[in-house]
């Protein structure tokens, strides 16, 4: 069962392919969320971008006696402020994600449980008191991955990787 909460909105579908009986079972769930915000005051001319997405892939294969399960989820986020004042101004921007992923794989005799939560903020604030020039920026790109596979009375594996990129940018020229 695979599970995608975005805000308010819930998605719930199933994916798998059969090679014969099996008695495995795959779970994943994503509750992840991401939230972006700018703000700026004093600017005689402002032009902001915002964006945030999540983007997520799921795969699985049961077979008689083996069973593999993969997910992958990309939660971005990229901000742009740039403007000019005559005065004092100040542009703030934020995002914040959190992280609560979960893949399982019961195949028979072998139980596989992978869990990614976290959090994290990036935030950035420019402030003058004098007719300047604005340009910021910031990103963030975070990839988690889970891959398991398990053989009947064989081995199992397990991989878990998490990346984070984030960018942060800002220049300010006085006039």
């Amino acid at each position: 069962m695979f599970k995608k909460v975005v805000g308010s909105f819930i998605i719930a579908s199933a994916l798998s392919v059969g090679f014969g009986a099996t008695q495995s079972e795959a779970s994943e769930w994503n509750q992840s969320s991401i939230q972006v915000e700018q703000s700026n005051s004093g600017w005689e001319r402002m032009i902001e971008i915002q964006q945030d997405r999540m983007d997520e892939r799921r795969s699985e294969m049961r077979g008689s006696i083996s069973s593999m399960q993969k997910d992958s989820i990309h939660v971005k986020s990229y901000q742009l402020q740039n403007g000019y004042s005559k005065g004092a101004a100040t542009a703030s921007q934020k995002s914040e994600m959190n992280l609560d992923v979960d893949s399982e794989l019961n195949n028979r005799s072998t139980e596989l449980k992978q869990t990614t939560e976290g959090s994290g903020i990036i935030e950035q604030t420019t402030t003058t008191k004098n007719s300047a020039r604005l340009l910021q920026s910031q990103s963030n790109t975070t990839a988690i991955y889970h891959f398991q596979a398990a053989i009947e009375g064989g081995p199992s594996i397990q991989n878990q990787m998490v990346q984070v990129h984030a960018f942060q940018f800002s220049s300010l020229i006085e006039r």
